[in-house]
């Protein structure tokens, strides 16, 4: 058989060599819109999470930033006055920071309620600490004796 021969048998349909992959339907190539707002949403959450353990300014100016981006999605322009997120990180931030503002429990309230993640919600819940006692300690009971019944 010569060389032309062999190609032509290893392009014959069924050989081995010429089977192709199925067609898989193509995925896009840029996420959807909605996709990249739920992510830059959750990385804003998470951002004021960070700042409630740390206090720290470097947090507060992340969780800022992403506000900004969050307000302006919409838009082409950065927007004249604060809007939805900005607003409610500088609420958010100084209730955090201002453990004995008397709005302190309402605003963070207002925050947890209106987290969607029952996770995250959980999480930042635990890191205000709300309830004034230590989030750390544990308040389980003494499991009860299961052999109670057999001793006589």
């Amino acid at each position: 058989m010569g060389s032309d021969a062999q190609v032509l048998a290893r392009s014959e349909p069924g050989s081995v060599l010429h089977r192709t992959p199925p067609r898989r339907k193509l995925e896009p190539a840029v996420p959807r819109a909605q996709d990249w707002r739920d992510d830059r949403l959750r990385e804003w959450l998470l951002a004021l999470l960070r700042f409630t353990v740390t206090l720290s300014p470097k947090d507060e100016a992340q969780a800022l930033a992403l506000a900004d981006e969050l307000d302006s999605l919409s838009l082409r322009w950065r927007p004249a006055a604060p809007s939805f997120f900005r607003r409610t990180s500088h609420e958010v931030c100084g209730a955090i920071a201002a453990r004995d503002d008397p709005r302190r429990t309402k605003i963070l309230r207002t925050h947890l309620a209106r987290m969607g993640e029952s996770r995250l919600r959980r999480a930042f819940e635990a890191a205000v600490d709300l309830d004034g006692g230590s989030p750390c300690v544990s308040t389980r009971r003494k499991p009860p004796d299961l052999w109670s019944s057999l001793r006589r």
